[in-house]
């Protein structure tokens, strides 16, 4: 698969699709895009939205947050199966903590 990162702000439909026409070697487009607003109805569950009519981009919303607790954490690794971690807070204590969540 190809595999490109851009900008959270870039995960709207209107980019998606400037994005998805201006790479013609692509006929559809899966994003990813984690947030603490994932939720549904209570459930720490994936969802997803159809972004346009012909359902070439579909967008994934998974349950993350820099506030989650360490077990919300460990469910998103152990769900999304990161190959490495790279911490953004309390990095003091991390080394310990990533063995931990990919483990």
């Amino acid at each position: 698969a190809h595999v490109h990162v851009v900008q959270m702000n870039h995960l709207n439909f209107a980019n998606l699709l400037k994005y998805l026409e201006e790479n013609r070697t692509f006929d559809r487009l899966v994003a990813f895009y984690a947030t603490g607003w994932a939720y549904t109805n209570g459930d720490k569950a994936f969802t997803h939205e159809i972004c346009s009519t012909n359902r070439k981009i579909i967008k994934y919303k998974l349950p993350y947050s820099e506030h989650s607790s360490f077990q919300e954490l460990k469910e998103f690794v152990k769900r999304v199966g990161p190959k490495w971690i790279i911490p953004t807070v309390n990095v003091q204590k991390s080394e310990h903590q990533i063995k931990a969540l990919l483990n």
